[in-house]
């Protein structure tokens, strides 16, 4: 016969606070708009690149804290993408989005 032990974890696991994201990006996987909000005015800039790193997209903020992107009139097939958020002080972060 099996011997089956249960240990109990009494840590809540810990989620990151909504407060805490510098930005959503949403819907993901999307079809036809991709929106990207803000919840802080950390980054300036924006790139779509394509699986091969090729630029797609490109917007600066400029203080705006949402900007939403059709992604059928850039064209894009189905796949995925990059999507590239920069700051003037070189931070960068990178986020994959799925196109459907």
């Amino acid at each position: 016969y099996s011997k089956i032990i249960l240990v109990a974890d009494t840590e809540t696991p810990k989620i990151s606070d909504v407060d805490q994201l510098k930005y959503t990006v949403y819907p993901n996987p999307t079809a036809d708009e991709l929106t990207i909000t803000f919840h802080e005015g950390t980054y300036d800039y924006l790139e779509l690149l394509d699986s091969k790193g090729r630029t797609l997209y490109e917007y600066s903020f400029n203080g705006k804290l949402q900007h939403i992107i059709s992604t059928k009139d850039l064209q894009i097939s189905t796949g995925f993408i990059l999507l590239r958020l920069s700051s003037k002080d070189g931070n960068t972060d990178v986020k994959k989005v799925i196109v459907k």
